[in-house]
């Protein structure tokens, strides 16, 4: 069978054409060769150009005749009947430039002649970049800084911006990256739940299902403490004046299946400081990280894809290879506060824990919880659904209640909590988990004094009058006050809260319309089959784990043994010498 050659063709815009390059040296070399006739580039592929349309620039020189010093060869060098010729007569042409250029150099004399004036635009652009370079760099100072400089720094931050800054967009929609749910489809948590059960308490089903899910197995939990400790051993071999402790979901009570490891490496001298650590201290703690991960690279095989990311806490990412658990080391602050706040607010809320696994899998599986891509991570997920349930629900004690007497009320409040972010206008409200739990938005930090009265009597409105404050800039932003710091605006950075309220709002959409077809078939519909509600909202989630968790249960499972194995060898030598003494004193 012959072999089918298929030429391949550049498909860019200004792609170099030969046949079009020979016809314009040996044909068209009578026509007058100004730039304005030349092809002028275009970088837009054109199967983009209908959607990004490239504005194109005539170039500064148009208009102007070809010379012996443009690119493009004048007439008088090409020789029709020739290519050979033609050649060579460049090659000596340009020979002769360069040679004459060099000698030219060579004889001026070295004098304080005035120079050619330097181009007024090229000029300009050196000054812009190093403006810009300028800006971009960190400002350090040497003395430590106040608990309040943050707060002041983004407040003066917002108030340089106007009206006409604003970074605008349109919330969309964000679809799975497995791909949507298929209706039908049978899920690990609704294996168990009748078909005659329906609306909110089917809801309410299949949200404690899904989060006893999504919990850690035993298996997965000996997998983590297993990462946990070897990090920490590894850590403090290479940083031995550095202390090193878990925090994040895994120490709060959060951590799910697919949770990552969190390890902080502090400076045990200046844990309990008052102040903000000085620029030295930083610096020390920047190096530290830098020469921790150098370490991980070169000297444990173990983890793999580390990368060092120099933000405000520089960090360490990595992912252990044989278990596929992602790990980070933190140079960050003491959270041991916000760690209580949590375990406060679960034992508040019994249904908490399952709301926060429904919401932060949906989230999740549809990247909008990558903090460093506009996302919210958990420790804001979490605050967001608590904040909801603040403003939404009177009394708590009355929700332990019910939920101890097995009312569906879990389901009620993740319906309420999505409706509330599904209206919230971020425009002009800010939340905060302290009476008053929504305040408006406002363009002026001037307090009056009654005010200044409200604020010795609870401090925490001190802090969310200045976080209230309106960025022009992101106007849209969520304003969340952090109720273990009333200086922290937990979504400033999420600036991808659009996309997050738009998804927010088609899901609730899912969900109903999912528990009104179920409706129609419990009333004597057989064409409408029964459905799982939360299909839409996590469903693609069991493929996208499915993997990995595999990968960390196998790991978990092998310490498992290995632990068995070492206790009852313990055992069997404990048994042993309990025997050989017994038959000593005989």
């Amino acid at each position: 069978m012959p072999i089918a050659r298929c030429s391949l063709r550049c498909g860019s815009s200004n792609a170099f054409r030969p046949q079009q390059a020979l016809c314009s040296l040996f044909l068209e070399h009578q026509q007058p060769l100004v730039l304005s006739n030349a092809r002028r580039i275009n970088l837009t592929h054109r199967k983009l150009q209908n959607e990004q349309p490239a504005e194109q620039i005539p170039p500064a020189d148009a208009g102007t005749p070809i010379t012996k010093n443009s690119p493009i060869p004048p007439s008088e060098y090409v020789n029709t009947s020739s290519l050979q010729d033609s050649l060579q007569t460049l090659r000596r042409k340009n020979r002769e430039n360069i040679l004459s250029q060099e000698h030219a150099s060579s004889n001026e004399p070295h004098s304080n002649e005035k120079q050619p004036e330097e181009n007024k635009d090229d000029a300009l652009l050196r000054q812009r970049l190093s403006i810009v370079y300028q800006a971009s760099m960190p400002k350090f100072t040497m003395r430590p800084q106040p608990a309040s400089s943050k707060a002041e720094i983004i407040t003066k931050q917002k108030k340089d911006h106007t009206p006409a800054d604003t970074l605008e967009y349109t919330g969309m929609y964000v679809r799975p990256s497995m791909g949507e749910a298929v209706p039908g489809q049978e899920y690990p948590w609704t294996k168990d739940i009748p078909d005659d059960l329906q609306g909110s308490a089917r809801l309410d089903a299949e949200i404690w299902r899904f989060s006893e899910y999504i919990k850690p197995t035993p298996a997965e939990q000996a997998a983590c403490k297993a990462v946990t400790e070897d990090v920490q051993r590894f850590a403090k071999k290479y940083c031995g004046g550095y202390q090193t402790q878990s925090f994040g979901s895994q120490a709060s009570g959060l951590a799910l299946s697919t949770s990552d490891i969190d390890v902080r490496l502090y400076n045990k001298e200046s844990e309990n400081a008052e102040k903000a650590p000085s620029y030295t201290a930083r610096m020390e703690m920047r190096a530290q990280v830098m020469h921790l991960h150098g370490k991980f690279s070169l000297m444990n095989s173990d983890y793999i894809m580390v990368r060092c990311r120099n933000a405000r806490y520089p960090l360490i990412s990595m992912l252990h290879k044989e278990s596929g658990l992602d790990v980070q080391i933190v140079a960050g602050n003491n959270t041991a506060h916000s760690q209580k706040l949590v375990q406060q607010y679960l034992a508040e809320y019994p249904y908490l824990y399952a709301i926060y696994t429904l919401m932060r899998s949906m989230l999740d599986i549809r990247g909008l919880t990558d903090v460093f891509r506009g996302g919210l991570g958990s420790y804001s997920v979490i605050m967001m659904i608590v904040a909801a349930l603040k403003a939404t629900v009177k009394d708590p004690a009355h929700d332990s209640a019910q939920v101890s007497s097995g009312q569906p009320l879990a389901g009620k409040r993740f319906l309420d909590m999505l409706r509330f972010y599904a209206v919230l206008d971020t425009y002009k409200t800010a939340l905060s988990l302290e009476h008053p739990f929504m305040v408006d938005k406002h363009d002026n930090l001037d307090v009056s004094e009654a005010q200044m009265a409200e604020f010795a009597k609870a401090p925490h409105l001190e802090g969310l009058n200045k976080l209230a404050l309106i960025d022009h800039m992101q106007p849209y932003l969520l304003c969340l006050q952090d109720p273990a710091d009333p200086l922290n605006d937990l979504g400033r950075k999420g600036y991808g809260w659009k996309h997050i309220q738009t998804t927010i709002k088609v899901l609730r959409g899912a969900i109903s319309q999912a528990m009104s077809l179920n409706a129609l078939h419990a009333n004597g519909n057989p064409k409408v089959p029964i459905q799982s509600v939360l299909a839409r909202a996590v469903g693609p989630c069991f493929k996208a784990y499915e993997v990995r968790r595999a990968m960390t249960e196998a790991y978990g499972q092998k310490i498992l043994d290995r632990e068995r194995a070492k206790k009852e060898k313990a055992e069997r030598k404990a048994e042993k010498k309990a025997v050989a003494a017994e038959l000593g004193d005989s």
